[in-house]
């Protein structure tokens, strides 16, 4: 959608110029131990809970996660970082905590916004300098109609536009810019196993779960089109795929949020059996969520790969039902 006027209202940044958007790759990386990297995982984590939050236009959910990315920045210790990383790591950590205490307290979803802007500018900057340790990809995502058309850039975990500036209004505004691996997956190797048949399986279900938490119909359709597709690619269990690929093609034809929502909930049980038989090997936890509120009949489960509840079955309604979850590890990790 690069360079669409779309006619729609400014999302703040009134008084702001373009010289203000930072520009990812212009600061030189620093190489730290990967435990000094273990220990932004909590920072990166509540950064993408506002981000998310922000693409759902939940505003209280952005305020909690906003308060977490100054508890999480406040609670790293700075002794671990030595010499220049321990003053770029100190600069950035003052601009994290300026943006938040900017938004903590927002009282409208403008102002939330804007200060993302800014913790988005020291995310794009921490991750330039120091990168990442969790072996995913996180994404530079871009834009141009944020901020009175003047652009804006942010991360994402997921490589599908969630527009934190615009939420519903155009959550697919924009573009993904950059992939920006994991610091330890560049080469990628073979023990991240994303590339593997059942993890591909896996991650076309979470686009799927991803696109029914924001009641995107279009979205949710391709989702089950490409899960179908990955579903039949993978020969391990074949009575199993062939049930769970109709079940995809179903939803994929889906003539509202209503009927893509019924055909998800067979499949997120074929995925929950599926892990329980197979479990998975990518480096990071599943969670496994229950909602008492799912169904109009009662409670349903279904998989996740982060640990902030996203609701399939009741999206923009209920996003955060109340919740149950289990941490699933690796199955390298389990028993650790």
């Amino acid at each position: 959608m690069t360079g669409h006027q779309h006619g729609q209202p400014a999302t703040g940044g009134e008084n702001q110029t373009s010289a203000e958007v930072y520009k990812a790759g212009t600061q030189s990386h620093i190489e730290v131990p990967a435990h000094v990297l273990a220990a932004l995982n909590p920072v990166y984590a509540a950064y993408f809970g506002v981000q998310m939050a922000l693409a759902d236009d939940d505003l209280e959910r952005a305020r909690g996660a906003i308060a977490e990315v100054l508890d999480e920045t406040k609670s790293v210790d700075m002794g671990l970082f030595k010499d220049e990383a321990h003053s770029r790591w100190m600069k950035i950590a003052d601009a994290l905590v300026s943006a938040s205490d900017k938004g903590v307290d927002a009282e409208d979803i403008v102002v939330a916004r804007d200060a993302f802007f800014y913790l988005s500018q020291a995310a794009i900057e921490l991750h330039d300098i120091f990168g990442h340790e969790k072996a995913e990809n996180y994404y530079l995502t871009f834009c141009p109609m944020a901020r009175d058309n003047q652009g804006a850039f942010w991360l994402q975990t997921v490589d599908t536009v969630y527009n934190s500036f615009y939420g519903e209004m155009m959550l697919r505004c924009g573009s993904i810019e950059k992939t920006l691996p994991a610091n330890a997956a560049e080469p990628q190797s073979e023990s991240s196993n994303q590339g593997d048949p059942l993890s591909m399986v896996y991650h076309a279900y979470f686009r799927l779960q991803r696109a029914l938490t924001f009641d995107d119909l279009a979205e949710i359709r391709d989702a089950y089109r490409q899960f179908a597709g990955e579903v039949t690619a993978w020969p391990e269990i074949e009575s199993a795929n062939s049930e769970l690929a109709g079940l995809a093609q179903q939803g994929a034809q889906a003539a509202d949020l209503a009927g893509a929502r019924t055909s998800f909930l067979p499949v997120a049980e074929g995925i929950i059996s599926l892990h329980e038989q197979f479990g998975h090997t990518e480096n990071k936890d599943y969670y496994l969520i229950y909602c008492p509120h799912a169904t109009a009949s009662g409670g349903a489960s279904w998989l996740q790969d982060v640990d902030t509840m996203y609701s399939s079955f009741l999206g923009g309604v209920m996003a955060n039902c109340p919740e149950e979850k289990q941490v699933l590890p690796p199955r390298e990790a389990e028993g650790r």
